[in-house]
């Protein structure tokens, strides 16, 4: 079966989570490439809050949520510390955050389809640029980014969800239109 990634529902907030603890969990017994931690960031209050403003999406397959993303055109404070490549106004930008992927479904394409999918919001909402961070240590997201036209703007430090201190910071950027 195809996947399909639409707007998340309340009903899928137990598999967005349940999707953020499987990575924790998944890192602490292999490599740790987030910042994230277990019961600070992200938790279920991310996601509820993202789902409260319609920005909170998932990507189903098989009857299962096995990717979630937030997008919207909120940019985080530390942004404004980049000197990015392409000065847009506000209304132009779209933000990725929190791309997440089930471990039990990675290496399956699903992160590039949920950029594909952020890029045509992007494009919906006629913005020109979708922006997006990760930390230096994560090498798979780095790749997945790299790999789908984003080019790194600026390193610098970044306050995860506003918990969680992170000095090597990368600020990506695609332009879209």
């Amino acid at each position: 079966m195809e996947s399909m990634i639409r707007i998340a529902k309340s009903e899928d907030l137990v598999w967005v989570q349940k999707i953020y603890d499987d990575i924790i969990s998944y890192e602490e017994q292999n490599v740790k490439y987030t910042a994230f931690q277990a019961n600070v960031y992200p938790v279920r209050d991310t996601a509820e809050k993202a789902l409260a403003g319609n920005f909170l999406y998932v990507c189903e397959k098989d009857c299962t949520i096995c990717a979630s993303m937030i997008i919207n055109q909120s940019q985080p404070d530390e942004y404004k510390n980049i000197d990015w490549n392409h000065k847009f106004s506000e209304h132009e930008i779209m933000v990725i955050h929190l791309l997440c992927v089930s471990p039990e479904y990675s290496g399956n394409g699903l992160g590039r389809k949920m950029i594909e999918f952020a890029v045509e919001e992007g494009k919906r909402h006629n913005c020109k640029s979708i922006r997006l961070d990760t930390g230096n240590q994560n090498i798979p997201a780095k790749s997945l980014y790299e790999k789908n036209g984003f080019t790194v703007a600026g390193i610098n430090h970044m306050s995860i969800g506003g918990l969680i201190e992170h000095d090597t910071h990368l600020f990506y950027e695609k332009i879209i239109c």
